[in-house]
């Protein structure tokens, strides 16, 4: 599909808004020649919108010699965004131009240079809509104050949450603007998702609940231009995945009652690294319990799964399984300093860099917080929480801590998403306006490197 396009300029940028000169150059006998003005190093041969992400606009240029192109996109109400500078060789290349908003008038400078001459290209394009995404709408917006991260990529169901409508994986700018979007197949829960470890993809979960829409479950390898690039089975697999950093998966899963965490092993086999009967046994409180979150600390090389219905994290040992620490309301946990501190109904569980856990809480009747707790010793103590602006989250919700130490927190079935300062200030306020379930977030600020090499 093409674009409307406008090229402004083909010529060098000194000389771009340059005077004309005074008077006409003298042209008359004897008179010194004039240079002819340098040939553009590149041209447009074409602009498009792409098939599957039409989102993204595709440059297709032609190079009069090797250069080094970089693409700026100037959209409205955010800062410009400056692409990577790409080496292309003479003739033919192709550029993507990311994280522009979907349906957005947008002016792109196309900047080549080699060899100390340089070419700017100034074009007009509209980029295509994401159909059948719910609409996010941000209230509030400091950016002297939120973190700088550009995107927030989530999950979140297109309907309602039980109705059996597809589930999206959505890109975010901070005006709640789509930038990206991949949609999966009716009646498969897709509320998991990460990067993954190779960092040129996303892992989405092909999942559901315990099992009830999704039998075989399965985990996708999904590229940022659209292509499902492959599907890895997870038996039995419900709620949480991760991958480990040598790309093998872990996984809860959930048959005749019995809780397990799942390691896929070197040689495609899978081994049980915990299952619920033996930890009932272990504890005295034989009693069925059920995961509704996995995630994996590198630094301690462990895993940390969440039971959501017994209101406790268990720290698993990702070798040899065996529990490290125990967290929460199942006898045998560490103790609370302050009782009233302890987690309900949590989810998003997992190890910032300093050690503390961070997850959401939930206590019925009451608002959704953000706790973070200091593990390390007996009591556990409460470092840090907020109910932001005192939203409750019936279901769901995951916290994140940003690099200017904001946090990051989304109100699962509700859609709301807040950035928090350390202060308990909302910074970054977002509601879909319809409510619609988010599940799980990754703050990304480079989208160009999750684009294939090859596309």
């Amino acid at each position: 599909m093409w674009s409307l396009l406008t090229i402004f300029a083909c010529r060098p940028p000194a000389e771009l808004g340059a005077p004309g000169p005074a008077t006409p150059p003298d042209t008359g006998p004897g008179a010194a020649p004039t240079a002819p003005d340098p040939e553009p190093l590149i041209g447009v041969v074409g602009v498009s919108l792409h098939d599957r992400v039409p989102s993204v606009v595709v440059i297709e240029l032609a190079a009069r010699v090797p250069v080094t192109v970089q693409v700026t996109a100037s959209v409205p109400d955010v800062p410009p965004i400056v692409g990577p500078a790409v080496a292309a060789s003479a003739g033919a290349t192709r550029l993507p131009v990311l994280g522009l908003p979907a349906g957005a008038e947008v002016s792109l400078s196309v900047h080549a240079a080699a060899g100390g001459e340089t070419t700017t290209l100034d074009l007009q394009v509209t980029t295509g809509d994401l159909a059948g995404l719910p609409e996010f709408v941000a209230s509030t917006y400091d950016p002297d104050r939120a973190d700088p991260t550009r995107y927030l990529l989530l999950t979140c169901a297109t309907g309602t949450l039980w109705g059996g409508d597809p589930w999206a994986v959505v890109v975010l700018d901070r005006r709640a603007r789509p930038v990206w979007a991949w949609t999966g197949p009716p009646d498969a829960w897709m509320q998991y998702v990460q990067r993954a470890a190779s960092g040129d993809a996303l892992l989405v979960g092909d999942i559901s609940p315990l099992g009830a829409k999704v039998p075989h479950a399965q985990v996708q390898r999904v590229r940022f231009d659209g292509v499902v690039a492959g599907a890895t089975p997870i038996e039995d697999g419900h709620h949480a995945f991760v991958e480990l950093p040598d790309g093998r998966l872990a996984w809860g899963a959930w048959r005749d009652g019995v809780e397990r965490l799942q390691v896929q092993q070197p040689d495609g086999g899978v081994t049980t690294l915990w299952d619920s009967d033996a930890w009932g046994r272990s504890i005295g409180a034989l009693a069925t319990t059920q995961s509704n979150a996995l995630s994996y600390d590198a630094a301690s090389d462990q895993l940390l799964l969440s039971l959501w219905n017994r209101d406790t994290v268990l720290l698993i040992d990702a070798t040899t399984g065996t529990i490290r620490r125990q967290l929460g309301a199942a006898p045998g946990s560490a103790p609370f300093a302050d009782p009233a501190s302890a987690f309900d109904f949590q989810h998003g569980a997992h190890l910032l860099a300093d050690g503390h856990l961070l997850l959401t809480s939930t206590t019925p009747g009451a608002p959704t917080f953000a706790r973070e707790y200091a593990i390390d010793g007996d009591p556990v103590v409460e470092a840090w929480s907020s109910d932001a602006d005192g939203l409750a989250a019936p279901q769901m919700g995951e916290p994140h801590r940003l690099p200017n130490g904001n946090t990051l927190m989304n109100f699962g079935t509700t859609g709301a998403i807040r950035e928090i300062t350390p202060a308990g200030d909302v910074v970054w306020a977002v509601d879909p306006t319809l409510e619609r379930a988010v599940g799980r977030m990754i703050p990304l600020d480079d989208l160009d490197a999750l684009w294939p090499a090859a596309w």
